[in-house]
């Protein structure tokens, strides 16, 4: 049996021959056999639109039911082009460009000689001593489906017109002139003898797939299967590409002598020009153009890299893409060597709002699958301390995307000993009909029975008075939240959905009840009877059943990625700031930024910008810019400080941090000056026959 992808046309050939007769079949295995939607497991498939709206899916393949062939194919009936053009700030231009994503259709047919179709995945053949599979696999974006099955039949016959001998002959030629265009063989030990192998085999499988439409791509190439329960189209970080990663496939094929192999690397880019030309004018200001690090075939940013609440922006959203500078000085003889480079990822300098005192603050980050206990982040003296699994076991973590980033959640998974308690009692300034706020990014997976992701107080008797506060994302008449009697109730009035993320927040002023969803007000409710929240302990995750101690009850039926309850009342801004964060945001004082050091007489004046979220500051000094800093002033409030009692000519490093009830901010960037004495300069001298001599102290 000889099996070869030919080298000059798109067909691959399978043949068999015996000396005696004997039968084949060809079986056609689909890996897209119902609609595949976007979970927590397959969401890397999707990287690049796993934020959209709405949440994506990949569509179903279809067979042909043809007398003498086999065909399949895989149709997108819709596209993400538009929706990315206005979540990148750039509305109205879609339609000044071409989407190479809507109706976009591949696939293949499979013809052979002597064979009959049993059903429209296989072939059986005769008996023979010869036979001769030919499967053409053709991409398109047509009009129809009918119009793609015209053209790949068009193409059968182009490729058929050379017969199957000399085409081989032909696809021979080709492989013995790649591989006597360079050649590395390493002599030595088994070590030279796997890099041979690896330089052997990595052009191997660039060049069965090098000379496409578009670039190689860096995570796995056409080479992706069904594995690990994942279908064959899944690839760890998504469809899209990333130039420091595709960089590695495409700077050894000029000394290999593959300029052929370059030149798809080279036409994304030259397609990609007037787009990011478009895109950098809008954003910038200035006819040049950028090119994203990671982007889609036709340009653009990768919508999660970018933020699905980015609208209005101008850079990209995700902090872990980061910008390397250097100076260098030049004058009439030359230019100076590079300075030291430094890295800059672009962000605003923003965290988590948050209203009164914090009295739980449950972060994404401190989830940890070996420990029992989530760690509240407050040293707020109305902490209700850490929460432990009711359940006593360990924490229930999963990890799902989000933009592309990878969060990690307390999958509660619609049971109360996954969900969380405090060890502290909710504190009397969140009792009574007293005012809060709750917020919490969470991913439902189902919305009909009672979800309860944040709870305090307990259900309660028969009657009012009101007693507890539970906050639910369902679809029920409390699906906001339940005082379990009385007029607290309150429904969603979006209908709530699943499988996707959801920022919710909620507060109650001691009147009415608000509650956002993604951000946005989605329903205020006025309730008019006061409430009496008794004190108990708060869940995460789940609520406390009649008038007990533990919670378990109305289970969450999801994931649970952070969770924060305050006694101030979140105005609209802080919680469409809070939205615009996502999940992996911290509530944790921001480093401050602006840090500059002004030399004086034995003494040195910081100045910095203000942290946004901090109300004191911490001043550290050390000998020189990576060494040991240590504390010289704290409790600041100021956004300046001089530190006096310093030795002239001696240089000098700072750095700052904020210190809020959350904790404190990571170091600015140091700072250095050198005091230097402001005493004007007494110079004598004197003359003594044909010399001057000169003295100072």
């Amino acid at each position: 049996m000889r099996i070869y992808a030919d080298a000059n046309q798109p067909v691959i050939r399978i043949l068999a021959s015996g000396q005696q007769d004997f039968t084949m079949s060809c079986s056609n295995e689909i890996w897209r056999n119902s609609t595949l939607q976007m979970n927590g497991s397959t969401q890397d498939s999707f990287r690049g639109v796993t934020g959209a709206t709405p949440a994506p899916s990949e569509s179903a393949d279809q067979t042909l039911s043809l007398s003498d062939r086999l065909v399949w194919y895989h149709r997108d009936a819709s596209s993400y082009f538009g929706t990315l053009f206005a979540a990148e700030n750039l509305s109205g231009y879609a339609a000044n460009y071409s989407d190479p994503w809507l109706n976009r259709t591949f696939g293949a047919t499979i013809l052979a000689t002597n064979y009959s179709v049993v059903n429209p995945q296989e072939l059986q053949s005769g008996s023979g001593t010869n036979f001769m599979v030919s499967i053409y696999p053709y991409t398109a974006q047509t009009a129809t489906a009918a119009n793609w099955q015209s053209q790949m039949s068009n193409l059968m016959a182009q490729v058929n017109a050379t017969s199957e001998a000399t085409a081989r002959t032909n696809h021979y030629n080709w492989w013995d002139g790649f591989w006597n265009r360079s050649w590395i063989f390493v002599g030595g030990d088994t070590n030279a003898t796997n890099v041979t192998r690896g330089c052997l085999e990595q052009r191997y499988v660039e060049a069965c797939q090098g000379r496409g439409q578009y670039p190689i791509k860096f995570n796995g190439g056409t080479f992706t299967f069904d594995y690990n329960g994942q279908n064959g189209d899944y690839r760890a970080w998504g469809p899209g590409y990333w130039n420091q990663n595709e960089r590695l496939l495409y700077w050894p094929r000029l000394a290999s002598g593959d300029f052929d192999m370059m030149l798809p690397f080279f036409n994304i880019s030259t397609n990609m020009l007037p787009l990011q030309m478009a895109a950098t004018q809008k954003y910038y200001g200035n006819s040049g153009a950028f090119f994203p690090e990671t982007f889609n075939i036709f340009g653009l940013y990768y919508g999660d890299d970018w933020g699905w609440n980015n609208s209005g922006g101008t850079t990209c959203g995700n902090t872990y893409i980061n910008y390397y500078y250097v100076v260098s000085a030049f004058n009439l003889w030359g230019e100076s060597t590079n300075s030291t480079e430094v890295s800059v990822a672009p962000s605003a300098n923003l965290a988590v709002h948050f209203e009164g005192d914090l009295i739980a603050n449950l972060q994404s980050q401190d989830l940890i699958s070996s420990a029992k206990v989530w760690t509240n982040r407050t040293s707020n003296a109305q902490s209700v301390g850490n929460f432990s699994t009711i359940g006593g076991g360990n924490l229930n973590l999963v990890n799902l995307a989000w933009n592309g980033q990878t969060v990690k959640t307390l999958f509660v998974n619609s049971t109360g000993g996954n969900s969380v308690q405090s060890a502290l009692a909710s504190p009397v300034e969140v009792n009574s009909n007293n005012p809060v706020s709750v917020e919490a990014w969470i991913y439902p997976v189902n919305v009909s029975p009672t979800s309860c992701y944040l709870n305090y107080g307990y259900q309660g008797g028969s009657s009012s008075p009101m007693n507890e506060r539970e906050f639910d994302y369902d679809n029920s008449g409390h699906g906001v939240i339940s005082g379990n009697f009385g007029s607290l109730d309150t429904g969603w009035s979006t209908t709530p959905t699943v499988g996707t993320w959801h920022y919710v927040a909620v507060t109650y002023d001691g009147t009415a009840v608000s509650a956002y969803l993604d951000g946005s007000l989605d329903v205020t409710h006025v309730i008019g009877t006061p409430i009496a929240t008794v004190q108990t302990l708060m869940q995460a995750g789940s609520a406390i059943a009649g008038t007990g101690v533990h919670g378990g009850n109305d289970p969450f039926h999801g994931y649970i990625a952070c969770a924060r309850a305050e006694s101030g009342i979140l105005t609209a801004n802080d919680v469409a700031a809070n939205y615009a964060l996502g999940p992996l945001s911290t509530a944790a004082a921001t480093m401050p930024a602006g840090l500059t050091a002004v030399a004086g007489d034995g003494e040195v004046t910081l100045n910095w910008d203000s942290s946004q979220n901090a109300p004191n500051y911490i001043v550290k000094r050390s000998n020189s810019s990576n060494g040991t800093y240590a504390v010289i002033a704290t409790n600041l409030t100021a956004l300046t400080f001089t530190n006096t009692g310093l030795t002239n000519g001696t240089t000098y490093y700072f750095v700052v941090s904020a210190v809020n009830q959350v904790g404190q901010s990571a170091d600015s960037t140091p700072a250095g000056a050198q005091p230097v004495s402001l005493a004007s300069l007494r110079l004598n001298f004197g003359i003594s026959g044909d010399q001057m001599q000169f003295s100072w102290p």
